[in-house]
């Protein structure tokens, strides 16, 4: 079983992801308040997280530099509609960037991937 948590400010999308992942093979962590990013990867024991890029209490990238420090191996997924952001995201550490609307079985073969690669 892999374990996900999946970060972003917006309910629907999270609901989303929980619908379109969960299943036998995913076990999906929701958390929509970003400033508790890292405590929650600790305590659910996650093994990718997807991370929205912006976000109003912390944005992903402030995630992916705490998680770097904190969890350097852990695969990032940066999720956002505003390409923009992805060079940087990468450049500080994101695994992969993907754009909304995601495509869901796109993103599972990312997840499997960087998983596998651990």
């Amino acid at each position: 079983m892999i374990n996900i948590l999946a970060v972003d400010d917006d309910n629907l999308h999270l609901t989303l992801i929980q619908e379109n992942l969960s299943d036998d093979e995913f076990n999906v962590r929701t958390l929509q308040n970003s400033e508790k990013t890292l405590q929650a990867m600790d305590f659910y024991g996650a093994d990718i997280a997807l991370v929205d890029i912006v976000m109003p209490e912390k944005d992903g990238i402030e995630i992916i530099m705490e998680m770097r420090k904190k969890m350097p191996d852990i695969p990032i997924i940066v999720m956002s509609s505003m390409l923009n952001y992805f060079d940087v995201a990468q450049i500080l550490g994101a695994t992969e960037c993907v754009s909304k609307p995601l495509d869901f079985d796109d993103l599972r073969s990312l997840i499997r991937k960087h998983v596998k690669k651990q």
